[in-house]
């Protein structure tokens, strides 16, 4: 090889590895397959709340009809 193929090869090398760099930026930006992962990271964090406030409901519910319970049988002894 001559010194004028290596310089060749080389500036070829170094163009690749700028383009590389824009190409790899450009999918980086363009990929959506991460936003569905979020999706269902918001979708389940709704799903949990919901949860929660269903069980401190039910868990007043619950607590209030014991102490109902509860009132009846000292009232009756």
């Amino acid at each position: 090889m001559t010194e004028l193929d290596i310089e060749h090869s080389r500036s070829r090398r170094n163009s690749r590895t700028r383009h590389g760099l824009q190409d790899l930026t450009r999918r980086f930006f363009d990929d959506t397959s991460g936003s569905t992962v979020i999706e269902y990271g918001l979708i389940m964090a709704m799903i949990f709340l919901a949860i929660v406030t269903a069980m401190r409901y039910f868990s007043d519910q619950t607590g209030a009809m014991y102490n109902y319970i509860s009132a009846g049988l000292n009232k009756g002894s």
